[in-house]
């Protein structure tokens, strides 16, 4: 589903780009440290997006990113 209640089968950069943007991610200052986390408002379609990319939604909440096995 995508943004607007439209569905397709071939979505385009830009549209993949706006469900991307939709992620909340949290940063929280504790000290010397930062704590991340992602906002349980992530749609399914997008963390379906990241993880056909190779990701896994964590990517969002770590310093380094490493792309999954999946």
């Amino acid at each position: 589903m995508l943004p607007g209640k439209r569905k397709s089968f071939t979505p385009t950069a830009e549209i993949l780009m706006a469900m991307l943007k939709s992620i909340q991610v949290i940063v929280a200052t504790k000290g010397e440290q930062k704590i991340r986390a992602v906002s349980a408002l992530v749609h399914d379609n997008v963390k379906r997006i990241v993880r056909l990319a190779g990701y896994d939604i964590s990517i969002y909440m770590t310093q380094t990113v490493e792309k999954s096995n999946h």
